[in-house]
């Protein structure tokens, strides 16, 4: 019961770390809602840093110089040595205590559980194991590259878009567990199901009548009957694309219909067919055609 009355959702830890620590903090959002997907940069002084337990895993990755720590993640006290680019995770449901022997600077990204338990079933583990990566620090330059694209995403008022965001949810915590357990798949078994030309038929429909809306993965895998991983893997199989890469193509499509067949100017086609703005339509477009959507207009007019 202790436990559950200290567990804290992300937005409730971001407003614990804003209240404690809040001087040294910049605070975004990758998402709102049931999946809240929080981030921020903390550069602060030397001391002693408790924090509750979350109902997220707390990612945090070294940005600036070597620091000097003694830190409990849940498997007792450990010296650690963290160089820029490294990074330690903090369970959920897990109080930790930080140590800090320097001023430093760090990027947090709180990871919702429920990522982690459909990677563990993804990779065959029966539960999320981590604690192999609990007594150190780990440098990975798959999740440091995520890491930095979701910041950026995060700073560019989240113009890709949730698909996006799931998909680097989905590689955080599979890549996580694959270096905490060793047990990641083979590329030729993660193909194994087909997507079936029914299925592909059910989610065209669906996007199509769902393209102004911010489309989630785990809503498009609940149309096949399928988890999250197996679905982007023969969807991709299927179309050669990423969900996302597929989505945006979609859109982009439905924009030069409306560019061709409508008197709507470029913002509220942008919307229409659900880009978070006439720029980020304009950016896509543009290095899909080599013209803008104004000059597309105009030429298709002629």
């Amino acid at each position: 019961m202790e436990m559950k009355n200290n567990k804290r959702k992300y937005d409730d830890y971001l407003a614990f770390y804003q209240r404690v620590y809040g001087r040294y903090v910049v605070e975004r959002r990758l998402m709102d809602g049931k999946d809240t997907i929080g981030m921020f940069v903390a550069q602060q002084p030397e001391g002693y840093f408790p924090d509750e337990a979350l109902a997220t895993y707390n990612l945090q990755m070294n940005i600036g110089g070597e620091l000097l720590a003694a830190v409990d993640l849940g498997a007792g006290t450990h010296e650690v040595r963290m160089r820029r680019g490294e990074f330690v995770i903090a369970p959920s449901e897990t109080s930790t205590d930080y140590n800090l022997y320097n001023k430093h600077r760090l990027m947090c990204l709180g990871i919702p559980a429920r990522f982690f338990d459909n990677a563990a079933r993804d990779l065959g583990i029966d539960t999320v194991e981590i604690e192999t990566l609990l007594t150190d620090t780990h440098l990975d330059p798959v999740i440091r590259q995520v890491v930095k694209e979701c910041w950026a995403e995060a700073n560019n008022d989240n113009a890709r878009g949730h698909l996006f965001v799931d998909a680097n949810m989905m590689t955080l915590a599979s890549r996580i567990l694959t270096l905490a357990t060793g047990r990641g798949r083979e590329i030729e078994e993660q193909v194994g199901a087909k997507l079936a030309d029914h299925l592909y038929d059910r989610i065209c429909q669906y996007v199509d009548s769902n393209i102004d809306t911010s489309l989630r993965m785990k809503t498009l895998a609940r149309l096949v009957d399928m988890n999250e991983y197996a679905f982007s893997r023969v969807f991709k199989a299927h179309t050669g694309l990423s969900p996302y890469q597929w989505v945006i193509e979609r859109r982009l499509n439905r924009a030069e219909f409306l560019l061709k067949q409508s008197d709507m100017n470029l913002s509220e086609i942008a919307f229409a067919v659900g880009f978070s703005s006439q720029s980020h339509m304009t950016n896509l477009f543009s290095q899909r055609s080599g013209i803008t959507p104004a000059e597309f207009r105009k030429i298709s007019q002629l």
